[in-house]
């Protein structure tokens, strides 16, 4: 069982990284578990027709699970990325039984004969690896424009985002992510009604509006308080952000830049 959830986590994690997919570490894990019960069915003797069915929902549940549902298109891509990542591993480990007892199949499921200590390290290991592999190309693309695209009331606003390893701006009560637009980026786009409150706001008019979010920071400038809104919907080069805030300020960016955000929503963007 435990060999089983940590390969299957091995596996979406590695998934996430070749297809660039959002995901929350949270139900990665749960996705895991999942997929480790409908292992548990390697003990019984079954129908090879009913073993690959059952294998066939627990990819698309796992799929599901791990990555969630933005529309058709993206969950199939989605799981045909797990699948055939499923599906090299399979095949090596189908390759290894025939030169080694430490692997067998049955019902076209895997069993890993291995000392637990050993078979630790090497998941370790692997994991160690793929965030190295992470931080590395985090850095490597830190700087570079991405395609934002924000809806907030209905009404849709494109804007250039920037990826800033420094960034730091977090949620401290809601733990969710954070992401900092210049006001000068949505003035006369975003709803007029909103646009004064959030002026008001930084013009130190605090009046407790609920539909408005206040975010402390503390930087090398000083310290203050943001004031920020949950948008109806923020997609990123094409991955939509989920539970995230956008927080609001006077400061200009860069030429060609409206927000910045940190790796916390890097890595939910994809990579």
């Amino acid at each position: 069982m435990v060999t089983n959830i940590l390969v299957n986590y091995i596996l979406l994690k590695i998934s996430s990284r070749l297809g660039k997919i959002s995901y929350n570490n949270k139900r990665v894990v749960l996705s895991s578990l999942v997929g480790a019960l409908f292992a548990t069915f390697i003990f019984l003797e079954l129908n090879p027709v009913i073993s690959l069915v059952l294998r066939s929902v627990s990819l698309l549940l796992c799929s599901y699970i791990a990555y969630g549902f933005i529309n058709t298109k993206n969950y199939i891509r989605n799981t045909g990325i797990l699948f055939f990542s499923t599906a090299f591993f399979s095949g090596t480990v189908l390759y290894m039984s025939q030169k080694s007892e430490v692997f067998y199949f049955n019902n076209f499921l895997c069993y890993i004969n291995i000392n637990p200590v050993l078979l630790v390290m090497c998941i370790t290991l692997a994991y160690v690896v793929i965030n190295i592999y992470g931080i590395l190309y985090s850095k490597s693309v830190s700087g570079e424009k991405q395609e934002c695209e924000i809806e907030i009331e209905g009404r849709k606003i494109l804007l250039s985002a920037f990826y800033d390893t420094g960034f730091s701006v977090r949620d401290i009560l809601g733990h969710r992510a954070v992401m900092l637009c210049s006001m000068q980026s949505v003035n006369g786009v975003m709803p007029l009604e909103l646009y004064i409150k959030l002026k008001d706001f930084l013009s130190g008019n605090i009046t407790g509006d609920k539909n408005i979010v206040c975010i402390f920071y503390s930087d090398i400038s000083g310290s203050g308080i943001l004031p920020a809104i949950v948008p109806d919907r923020v997609v990123i080069n094409n991955h939509r952000i989920e539970n995230i805030l956008i927080a609001f300020t006077e400061q200009s960016f860069d030429k060609d830049t409206d927000v910045i955000f940190g790796k916390d929503i890097f890595d939910m963007a994809g990579r």
